[in-house]
């Protein structure tokens, strides 16, 4: 107890009689607001693995259309994102690097950002900015609502190649698509693919060993490629 009078600290025993307030005060008791999709670009290439950016707005609730402040909701989302049409068919007469070796020199980075629109005059093929998309695999549709929420929920793994597998290829055939029928077999007898980096399944310097070599090890990566980027 603290007289104010006097200005100084007195022990507790001089304040018998009284009931000691809770130090413990619960304050702000609105919650927290929730990100809500507002738009989505289009993807930054019409076949193989581009790049798409999506807008957040922040809300009171679930349910309210009320936009508040960006700091009354946790974490924004990332906003770009890897998105991917499908397997290009370069030809192999018209489409052509003008620089030797694009990949090599300046990495896969330079088809995106600043300089992409010189990437995709000197480094075409690399770019594949002059490749028409290959023809589409069609696959059965999902049969039940689960399967987007499991995907929704980072939980392509469990679903497609652990813990649901069979549930899964079952019900979620497009969901779990590249994980069905997929198998691993190392080139090397010796290496077992759980001995690869995930990232090494999305790398574009060996994304296409992983595919063809470790199948059932990296599909999931190719279901969700936020599970795999470290």
């Amino acid at each position: 107890m603290q007289d104010w009078t006097i200005d100084r600290v007195l022990s507790d025993d001089r304040c018998l009689g009284f009931t000691k307030p809770d130090s413990n005060i619960t304050c702000d008791l609105e919650p927290c607001g929730v990100w809500r999709k507002m738009r989505v670009s289009q993807c930054s290439k019409s076949c193989s693995e581009g790049m798409q950016i999506t807008e957040y707005q922040c809300f009171k609730s679930t349910t309210s259309d009320i936009q508040v402040a960006d700091f009354l909701c946790p974490e924004r989302p990332k906003l770009i994102d890897v998105c991917n049409h499908g397997p290009c068919v370069i030809d192999p007469v018209g489409c052509s690097n003008l620089v030797p070796d694009c990949k090599g020199t300046y990495g896969h980075d330079i088809c995106y950002g600043t300089y992409k629109p010189w990437a995709e005059v000197n480094c075409k093929a690399t770019c594949g900015v002059c490749a028409h998309r290959a023809p589409s695999i069609t696959t059965a549709p999902d049969l039940d609502d689960r399967c987007e929420q499991y995907l929704q929920g980072g939980q392509a793994l469990e679903l497609c190649v652990t813990k649901y597998r069979i549930w899964g290829e079952r019900n979620c055939p497009t969901t779990c698509g590249p994980c069905i029928g997929a198998v691993d077999r190392p080139r090397d007898v010796n290496v077992r693919c759980e001995m690869y980096y995930r990232k090494d399944c999305l790398h574009p310097d060996y994304r296409q060993y992983m595919s063809a070599h470790c199948g059932r090890y990296c599909c999931h990566c190719y279901i969700d490629g936020n599970l795999c980027r470290s």
